[in-house]
């Protein structure tokens, strides 16, 4: 498969430019590393420029660190007070009514938050003092797979993609796209319906357009949904990558859900951490009865409230988990010791390549012509446009609040009123 390689670094030949100690555009990065978690100084002078084409040398990231007041835990520990690094455990705490998370959840929700750093064994005890009950009742939540090691190539190798059906509960579909070298998620969305053959394939071409570029294979369970995109990704490769047989490299393999074990791993940590408090939280307007879907507007005005809500809670997922260290485990092939957004940006640094097959400027135009002849980013709305300019509207003239779980079902009573 190497051979089929365009660009084994995985970057096109440039130099980084060097900005200005004062570039916004620099701080932004440097704090959007930060994070991530990313402590070390080399770390992140090879991120900034294979992600955002800054050249720094690391001293002059530590300067930089150090002018934003960046710091490790040890220090982090030394510079709060006990009672504010405890304040930020509590609030990730009291963000899990399913009591489903563990130490490492909240302690990079934390990150992802705030910013700060704090202690494993600090986060720890807090757990343990203030919801011991949850330490007791968590189990496993997904069954585990077990699998012979796999040796993968590189990134754009394979795109894993799949469905997840526990929100439908709340009238809410999720379909996700991930890395299978890496486990990087490169895109996931809140659907009307993940059943929908035109909608997958749309997001399987937006896929595209964003990385220019295929996978070797695409890979999936047998689902009817995944029909189009199966055609879609055999008539690109035919079209522009001739060269690669695909009776010798499938550009889509359909596989067992117990043999796509990536994709299905990656829901399991979604349900625990994203969706089963969602649903606890929906499931509270109900029974509180603020949301009664039989009147006027009340079906419509929830939809349109919570896929925003729930689509800001997945990216912020999808982002805490991309940036999350994934433990050094020699035995492993493949990458370890270090965060899937560092696996996936830099593949060399675990001996992987780049295996996307780049598409050329004229492929582009097809592929949005292709996505409006599939239905446009209509596919992805949950209510009509005539409904959504209402909402929108009466979003605004209450304040267009930022919207969590907590407090969608108090925004839903506002807007009734006004809309």
């Amino acid at each position: 498969m190497a051979a089929y390689n365009r660009n084994p670094a995985g970057k096109n030949q440039w130099t980084g430019k060097l900005p200005a100690a004062d570039d916004p555009g620099l701080k932004a990065a440097i704090l959007a590393l930060h994070h991530e978690g990313i402590t070390s100084n080399k770390l992140m002078s090879e991120r900034l420029l294979h992600d955002y084409n800054y050249d720094l040398k690391e001293r002059t990231v530590k300067e930089q660190r150090k002018s934003l007041g960046l710091c490790t835990s040890r220090l982090t520990m030394k510079n709060l007070s006990k009672a504010e690094a405890t304040a930020l455990v509590v609030q990730q705490l009291e963000l899990d009514p399913a009591k489903r998370w563990g130490k490492k959840t909240v302690r990079e929700n934390v990150m992802a938050a705030s910013g700060h750093q704090l202690n494993w064994d600090f986060v720890a005890q807090v757990m343990r003092d203030f919801e011991p009950e949850g330490f007791s009742q968590r189990e496993p939540t997904s069954r585990k797979i077990y699998r012979a090691a796999k040796y993968p190539v590189g990134i754009h190798e394979g795109w894993s993609c799949d469905g997840h059906d526990k929100l439908n509960k709340i009238n809410i579909g999720v379909y996700s796209f991930v890395d299978d070298a890496t486990g990087k998620w490169l895109g996931a969305w809140l659907l009307p319906s993940n059943r929908i053959g035109n909608t997958i394939a749309y997001l399987f071409l937006t896929l595209v357009e964003k990385f220019q570029g295929l996978p070797l294979s695409v890979m999936s369970d047998h689902g009817s949904e995944t029909t189009v995109m199966f055609g879609l990704a055999n008539a690109l490769r035919e079209r522009f990558h001739p060269e690669i047989p695909i009776e010798e490299v499938p550009a889509y393999k359909y596989l067992p859900s117990i043999w796509n074990v990536l994709i299905e791993q990656s829901w399991g940590r979604f349900r625990a951490d994203v969706g089963e408090n969602a649903i606890e939280f929906y499931q509270k307007g109900i029974e509180d009865n603020v949301y009664r879907e039989h009147l006027p507007n009340h079906e419509p005005l929830a939809k349109w409230l919570w896929s925003k809500t729930l689509t800001a809670k997945l990216n912020e997922k999808i982002r805490t988990c991309n940036a999350s260290y994934v433990r050094k485990m020699k035995e492993k092939p493949g990458p370890s010791g270090m965060s899937r957004n560092t696996a996936f940006s830099i593949p060399q640094k675990w001996n992987g390549i780049n295996c996307l097959l780049p598409l050329p400027d004229e492929a582009m135009g097809a592929i949005q012509e292709m996505k409006n002849q599939l239905g446009g980013d209509g596919l992805l709305k949950f209510v009509d446009e005539e409904f959504e300019e209402r909402a929108q509207n009466a979003y605004i003239a209450v304040g267009s609040p930022q919207l969590t779980q907590e407090n969608t079902w108090s925004v839903f009573e506002a807007m009734l009123s006004v809309i």
